[in-house]
């Protein structure tokens, strides 16, 4: 998958360093994720999930990502509806996902923090798009 500036592919060896820095950077570490869809926590959702170095953070790339990510499962894989799930303290994460069209559904304590759930459905993607 590819976006202007951005391209989303199968993770090989040669990702092996940054995906290190990844997992020992604590200023990502603070708030967990990853760049997938999958399942979500209550077994129903599909929820969209992302993380990246600080040195991407600010310019965009996030938000063209993550879109890229939403189009996808909206259009090729037909999803009804798709969720995130950010720490409510994660000002930059709730940011993005309200600029992506998402709202929040609901707040749960997990992970010893509290939590934003994000939704957004195929209908409300389509009428933002």
């Amino acid at each position: 998958m590819r976006t202007e500036r951005c391209s989303i592919e199968r993770m090989t060896d040669k990702d092996i360093p940054s995906i290190r820095r990844l997992y020992a950077d604590e200023e990502v570490r603070r708030y967990l994720g990853g760049v997938s869809l999958s399942t979500h926590h209550n077994g129903q959702d599909t929820e969209v999930s992302y993380q990246f170095l600080p040195e991407y953070w600010g310019k965009g790339y996030a938000k063209e990502a993550v879109a890229a990510v939403l189009t996808h499962g909206f259009q090729k894989l037909e999803l009804h509806r798709i969720v995130a799930e950010t720490q409510v303290l994660n000002e930059r994460s709730c940011r993005l996902l309200e600029n992506l069209g998402m709202r929040v559904e609901e707040e749960v304590e997990r992970f010893g923090a509290r939590q934003a759930i994000y939704a957004l459905t195929r209908e409300e993607w389509l009428l933002s798009s």
